[in-house]
């Protein structure tokens, strides 16, 4: 398995990972917002522009003989939110679920905002690799401690969370029901670095 930066040439797969990952958050917060333009649209102009912190090169990819295996997407957690313009346009039920999301995350820590592995490589360490790459960049970049959401219903990244060193640390309902998204409680859980060895 070999773990790389993202390219322009991963930009859909990286869409796909990031709308996968939020279970319906991102098309709650952004689907409608402009006539004809949905999550998908909107997160392409983050994900390619270079100033954006949701940029391509932040991506890390795992893949093993050209077929990825699984993203991580992580920031400093200041970073975290979306560009003013957009937020401008967001109605106010959804500015509330996104305020759940960016308040419950203290200042400071490297925020993973995304990690995903393809359901055929779950079990073969991939995440576990994936964490431990970006642990390292934040290590690097002067960081001491990693945060993350994950939802409460996802027993198998718990279970890999928790054994590199997370601790959950707050757990709040997200409601993205209005609009017929997830309603499900959903945990913050962070973790001093260097990570676990397992």
């Amino acid at each position: 398995m070999d773990l790389r930066f993202g390219t322009s040439e991963n930009i859909d797969v990286i869409i796909r990972y990031i709308i996968e990952a939020g279970a319906g958050t991102y098309e709650f917060l952004l689907d409608g917002l402009i006539p004809t333009v949905d999550a998908c649209d909107l997160l392409r102009y983050s994900v390619t522009d270079a100033s954006s912190p949701y940029h391509f090169s932040n991506a890390v990819l795992a893949e093993d003989d050209g077929a990825t295996l699984g993203m991580v997407l992580a920031l400093p957690s200041e970073d975290l939110g979306m560009s003013e313009i957009v937020a401008r346009m967001l109605p106010q039920g959804r500015q509330h679920a996104l305020s759940e999301l960016t308040g419950s995350i203290g200042p400071g820590s490297w925020y993973v905002n995304t990690l995903v592995v393809e359901e055929a490589a779950q079990s073969l360490g991939v995440g576990r690799a994936l964490l431990t790459f970006s642990a390292d960049v934040a290590r690097q970049l002067g960081r001491d401690a990693m945060t993350l959401h994950v939802w409460s219903d996802n027993e198998r990244a718990f279970n890999l969370y928790r054994s590199v060193g997370f601790r959950e640390v707050d757990r709040f309902k997200l409601d993205l029901s209005e609009r017929g998204y997830k309603c499900a409680d959903m945990a913050v859980m962070s973790a001093k670095l260097p990570l676990l060895a397992t």
